[in-house]
């Protein structure tokens, strides 16, 4: 293996000679904690946003074009989602809404209303007798 991290392969074939190259993919990079700190402070604002005005994460999701799982991951502020994807999600929710107005929460409706507390679901107790 090469300094380069990648292996040559030679593979004879009516003599003709191969090669591939066989890269080694290393994974994303960790972001550091004050990236993720405000990757998880830009999800969270977006997740409000999106309560606020009472959208559902799979309409908003389906909105922007993307899956509900990635919108899941968005609003969970994780730094591996695309950022065109983060755009294009913040945009289903609030079409013009810019990521300056929203990280300063100028929003109107984040600034002047909290967050909706999140609901649990509770099931009603039927004793069988």
């Amino acid at each position: 293996m090469s300094t380069l991290g990648q292996m040559k392969r030679e593979s004879r074939i009516s003599g003709l000679s191969l090669f591939w190259d066989i890269v080694t993919i290393q994974p994303p990079a960790a972001l550091s904690p004050p990236l993720t700190q405000e990757s998880v402070k830009l999800g969270r604002l977006i997740a409000q946003l999106r309560r606020v005005i009472r959208m559902k994460q799979f309409d908003a999701a389906e909105r922007a074009g993307i899956a509900r799982s990635s919108a899941s991951r968005i609003e969970q502020g994780d730094g591996t989602v695309a950022f065109g994807l983060v755009l294009r999600y913040l945009n289903a929710i609030s079409p013009g809404t810019t990521l300056k107005e929203l990280l300063n929460e100028t929003v109107q409706s984040v600034a002047v209303h909290p967050a909706p507390e999140k609901r649990l679901r509770v099931r009603s107790k039927h004793n069988k007798s």
